[in-house]
């Protein structure tokens, strides 16, 4: 099995910046690698270990996203791929899900396989994206995962949406995950030197065969940003429990 992992980069919160058409500026800017993503990847990982499947990292945006693939591949991923295109550029959550699923495809060639991502960016926060792959590649798929395991051709998956759910899932299928407890593997002087001289192939959309432009044939339009401010220090009053008179008063007004 093969399992396709998706990663992205984020700016860190404080500098994050918009263009005039209210699109996130991802070049030359400080970006972090999103962590929702890292407990996705981690989670590949393990099952690597145990099972010796082929783990596969993939990232669609900047070539700065070279960085995070890099990232991957020293903690044990065995190939890399960085979808990037000018035309990408301003593509929203349903276009950048459409574009990695036409890819998932071209690489997995409809074999067993599993997605895996974070349940949502640090950024967007939208959320969409593994449910869209899922839609996209008519696939089942599982949200807000801590821990999976492999069993008779399975995935068995702990979920905490809404509740707590332990479920089996059917290859193929998309898996997104949570912030868990689950500690990130310490990195091998080998991987670290693998990833340094790793060839990462960049991917055009023509090569995946698709034709569109990210921020036209986005559905998702910005209409107005506005900065909201924190509130300043709240002042306080303190009361008399023994006079209820004032305390009915204040609840009253």
């Amino acid at each position: 099995m093969n399992i396709i992992v998706c990663l992205k980069q984020s700016p860190s919160d404080d500098l994050i910046k918009f263009d005039s058409n209210a699109n996130i500026i991802r070049e030359n800017i400080k970006l972090v690698n999103n962590v929702y993503d890292e407990y996705a990847l981690e989670n590949a990982l393990i099952l690597k270990d145990k099972y010796g499947f082929k783990v596969t990292a993939i990232s669609m945006g900047p070539k700065e996203y070279e960085d995070v693939l890099r990232y991957a591949i020293s903690k044990g991923t065995d190939d890399a791929y960085l979808i990037t295109d000018a035309e990408l550029k301003g593509s929203d959550a349903f276009i950048t899900a459409y574009v990695l699923s036409k890819f998932i495809e071209k690489i997995t060639q409809k074999k067993d396989f599993a997605v895996f991502a974070g349940l949502k960016s640090q950024d967007g926060e939208t959320a969409i994206v593994p449910s869209e792959i899922s839609e996209n590649l008519n696939i089942p798929a599982v949200l807000s995962a801590t821990c999976v395991d492999f069993k008779d051709n399975n995935l068995i998956v702990k979920s905490e949406l809404n509740s707590r759910m332990i479920l089996k899932v059917s290859l193929p299928c998309c898996i997104s995950f949570n912030i868990s407890k689950l500690k990130k593997r310490v990195t091998s002087i080998k991987n670290k030197l693998k990833s340094k001289s790793a060839t990462i192939p960049k991917i055009s959309l023509k090569e995946i065969g698709i034709s569109l432009n990210g921020f036209k044939d986005s559905p998702t339009k910005v209409i107005d940003l506005k900065e909201i401010k924190p509130p300043g220090e709240r002042s306080f009053k303190t009361l008399d429990l023994n006079n209820m008179r004032e305390i009915e008063k204040i609840i009253y007004e």
